[in-house]
């Protein structure tokens, strides 16, 4: 009888240190919807950038963690499909170093620092590396410093806490990703509950739509910002925004055609220099 109890409470403590992860291995925690909320790039970098900070082409996508994909609406698509995940504690600037190009092993710059990331360089963190079936997700991504050392190439996730998480993505940036709360309802920049076109109701229902109108809006407003002191390229600016809305309103309720829309007037904006 005591072997028999004995064995239950083997059985209940080996359970409760068992990570919890779900049938297809992504943590519990990891599964749902995660907007960007910020886009970290390396400050002390001399090299053209494709991307800017909290670039708006980045900023306010939308990254779904599940048990069959991992999919997001940013520039570069794609998907992870059959996601794995290992986890390992690391120092933040020791990681960083042997991942990011520009360090190495006994660099003196801090990569912390460099990107703005608001966390001491000697933090100790949780890296989560991710597989997508039996291929690191984006393989291209990545910088090996040591000979025979393949490194972390490819994409990978740093805890921050339960409900955001820094992620490494294309041109040397760190996307910081929040979660999405299951009651929390898309936040575009009009009001939804005055919608009346088909558009403004398809945006107000999603999720990456209302992200995508947050960013063209952005975009927008910095434009006339950077303009201010030419005129014409105001003009110029205004028109083009204006009459974009119309071939953004003819999609009407259709959400792919929308998202191309948006995403067009976004490489315009980032194409021009006002």
């Amino acid at each position: 009888m005591r072997w028999s109890v004995y064995k239950l409470l083997i059985a209940i403590l080996t359970a409760l240190l068992i990570p919890v992860v779900n049938a297809a291995g992504l943590p519990l925690a990891l599964v749902g919807k995660w907007k960007v909320i910020e886009v970290h790039v390396d400050t002390a970098s001399g090299r053209t950038m494709h991307y800017g900070w909290n670039d708006p082409r980045l900023r306010w996508r939308i990254f779904t963690f599940n048990n069959k994909e991992i999919s997001h609406n940013s520039p570069e698509q794609g998907r992870c499909a059959a996601p794995t995940t290992s986890g390992e504690r690391v120092h933040l600037d020791d990681f960083l170093s042997m991942n990011l190009g520009g360090y190495g092993k006994g660099s003196s710059r801090s990569p912390s620092k460099d990107f703005g990331l608001g966390l001491p360089g000697n933090r100790e963190i949780e890296v989560m590396r991710v597989l997508c079936g039996q291929e690191r997700w984006n393989p291209a991504l990545g910088a090996v410093y040591d000979e025979g050392d393949s490194g972390d190439y490819g994409s990978w996730l740093l805890i921050m806490s339960g409900n955001r998480v820094m992620l490494r993505w294309y041109d040397e940036t760190i996307l910081v990703l929040k979660k999405i709360e299951p009651q929390a309802e898309p936040v575009p920049t009009f009001a939804c509950a005055k919608a009346v076109l088909p558009t403004e109701r398809t945006i107000c229902g999603s999720f990456e739509l209302a992200g995508l109108d947050k960013s063209v809006d952005f975009s927008y407003r910095l434009a006339l910002r950077e303009a201010r002191q030419i005129p014409v390229d105001a003009i110029e600016i205004r028109r083009r925004q204006s009459a974009w809305l119309g071939e953004r309103n003819r999609c009407g309720s259709d959400a792919n055609c929308i998202q191309v829309a948006m995403k067009r007037q976004l490489e315009w904006y980032a194409s021009k220099s006002f």
